[in-house]
């Protein structure tokens, strides 16, 4: 289970998008060790529903908290568990839960850590985006456990899967003593579909202009298939919430299918939408930096051009 050349992927079960994170993840991991899967999961959460594991796996574990563990209770444990078992790369997909235990975990380890990976080397050089996405950075670690979070939407889904499932092994976790507690967690009733795992993303900008409008854009990703999506700017003038937001500040995505509605393009947004296989702009602005790296762009005002988007679609 653990060795000098083993990974431990650590995966919180809190939301139904841990296992689309897991199936990106799994593969690059590979190239570096055979691969366990932690589960951190809490009583009641819906593990079970997750049917296709990644063929290259090696193991899977679950510890089982009655209430969702915090990073303060998790860390000092890991850290010992880890240590017992001589992993040699710790990671996870980059989120607030990662971002919370992960530092906490390498300093009690005392160790530096690297986040937001978006590209594997070799098992102590990774890659990842800096200045807002305007550069990459080479990062090499010469300390083990390798200690990282990975933008798992950056990397492509698995299509390998386990013709007979692993067998989840049980492990007890430990006691919750620490100082905090968790007292509640309200999840958004919203059904919007996740951005990360979307294929086709919708999103609209500060020229949107109203609520109406960005309800349109919302009947367009419906049509497709897809999930909404906003500019910070858009979120500011509150025609968006804020877990709709992308870029630096926000989410980043790898859809199949880009499609945004009067966005400028500033370096921030710009951050998250690099991985985009298709993006499709549409702006009245000819000299918007969005269309410097769109596939197709249509410059126009998007209260005509949506309207006849959605006439269209719609006939279809």
């Amino acid at each position: 289970m653990g060795g000098q050349d083993a990974v431990l992927l650590l995966s919180e079960c809190r939301t139904k998008s841990w296992s689309s994170a897991v199936m990106r993840m799994v593969g690059p991991l590979t190239r570096l060790a055979p691969v366990t899967l932690l589960l951190v999961a809490t009583e009641g959460d819906e593990v079970a529903f997750w049917v296709d594991q990644p063929g290259e796996l090696e193991t899977i574990l679950q510890v089982t908290f009655p209430t969702p563990a915090n990073a303060e209770t998790l860390a000092p444990w890991l850290a010992e568990w880890i240590g017992q078992q001589g992993f040699s790369h710790v990671a996870a997909a980059s989120s607030t839960w990662s971002r919370d235990l992960l530092p906490r975990l390498a300093a009690m380890l005392d160790l530096s850590m690297v986040s937001g990976v978006s590209g594997i080397v070799d098992r102590q050089t990774f890659q990842r985006p800096v200045l807002a996405g305007r550069g990459l950075e080479t990062v090499r670690i010469n300390q083990q456990p390798v200690i990282m979070t990975l933008q798992a939407s950056l990397f492509p889904a698995n299509s390998q899967f386990k013709e007979t499932p692993l067998p989840v092994i049980a492990i007890p976790p430990p006691e919750q003593t620490m100082g905090s507690r968790h007292v509640a967690f309200l999840p958004s009733p919203s059904t919007h579909k996740e951005l990360t795992t979307a294929s086709v993303v919708v999103a609209g900008g500060q020229g949107v202009g109203d609520l109406a409008t960005f309800g349109q854009l919302e009947q367009l990703a419906a049509l497709l298939g897809g999930a909404v999506g906003a500019s910070r700017a858009a979120v500011d003038a509150g025609f968006a919430p804020n877990d709709w937001q992308i870029g630096q500040t926000g989410k980043t995505i790898a859809p199949q299918l880009y499609l945004a509605a009067g966005i400028s393009g500033a370096i921030q947004h710009l951050a998250g939408i690099q991985a985009a296989e298709t993006m499709v702009v549409i702006n009245k602005d000819e000299a918007a930096p969005i269309f410097a790296i769109s596939d197709y762009g249509l410059v126009g005002d998007l209260h005509k051009v949506l309207p006849e988007l959605l006439t269209l679609l719609q006939q279809d």
